[in-house]
């Protein structure tokens, strides 16, 4: 067999090995890696050891807040 041929795994054997590293890691459950993603990429933490959320998200959110104020606001006048 050549050195470079993949090895045959099957299911099983692959989630066991996954599972293994995931629980290998520390302090990485759901709800951390999701924060870790929601978060700011130049500076997740702030000096005041707050989590600072991505610029993107912020955005996102205030237009998004624009957006369903002016329907609302919309819907009533044309009554």
């Amino acid at each position: 067999m050549p050195a470079s041929a993949p090895e045959k795994l099957d299911g099983r054997a692959v989630r066991s090995e996954l599972l293994l590293i995931y629980r290998g890691r520390a302090e990485q459950d759901f709800l951390t890696s999701l924060l870790d993603t929601l978060s700011d990429p130049i500076r997740p933490v702030s000096p005041q050891k707050r989590r600072r959320f991505h610029p993107v998200l912020v955005m996102m959110a205030i237009v998004g807040a624009i957006v369903a104020s002016a329907f609302v606001y919309f819907s009533i006048v044309s009554r």
